[in-house]
Order: structure tokens, then sequence, then C-alpha cells
């Protein structure tokens, strides 16, 4: 049995700084994707299994990326969520289905548009 130190790859700040960029990446779209399937499971009555699927699905057939989905139903349900009333579930449907068309992305002037 060796007594030697682990080998450590040499210190290389450019690597640890895209490590520490990805890692806080993850960190900031796992929470808001946890948060969707847990609306998802609640509205629809489904595992988180499901609901993943789900937005999967839907980022597949409008060619959006899934974390851009999960960000725009997240902001149509905060939308909603100032309401008197709870919608009734085909509401959540046409939000889901129809959120690539509300998305907005920010243009180099610095204003969102519309992405058409």
């Amino acid at each position: 049995m060796s007594t030697d130190p682990p080998v450590r790859p040499a210190h290389d700040p450019a690597t640890e700084q895209a490590i520490s960029d990805a890692v806080a990446r993850i960190i900031a779209t796992r929470g808001p994707l946890e948060q969707v399937k847990g609306m998802l499971m609640v509205i629809y009555g489904i595992d988180e299994h499901a609901a993943f699927e789900m937005l999967r699905s839907q980022a597949r057939r409008t060619s959006t990326n899934i974390h851009v989905v999960v960000a725009q139903f997240r902001a149509d349900v905060a939308e909603v969520n100032d309401r008197d009333y709870i919608p009734e579930q085909p509401v959540f449907d046409e939000m889901l289905t129809t959120g690539h068309e509300r998305i907005r992305r920010p243009e180099t002037d610095g204003v969102a548009h519309e992405v058409s």
C-alpha cells in the first residue's frame, strides 16, 4: 500500500474559473427546473419523471432550450398567481404549449424584443 499523497493536477486559474462558472450555471438552472417540475406535479397530479418529460417534450417540439421553457412557464405562473383565484388546468395547458411564443430575448441594444 502506497503512502504517497494523491496526484493533483497543476493549478490552472482558467480551468478553475471555467469549473466555477459551470457549477454556478447548474445551480442557477436546477432550482427553477425543480420548481416548475413541482408545479406541474401539483397541477397535473403526475410524478417527477412525467413532469420532466412534459418539459422536455415541449422544448423539443418548439426547438427551445428546456431552461428557457422553464423560465417562461415560471413567469407565466407568477403572472396568474396575482389573481384572486387559481386558474383551471386548461389555462396551464395553454401557458405550457404557447410559452415559446412569449419568450423574450435580449438584443445588442439592451432592450428585450419579442421572438417571432
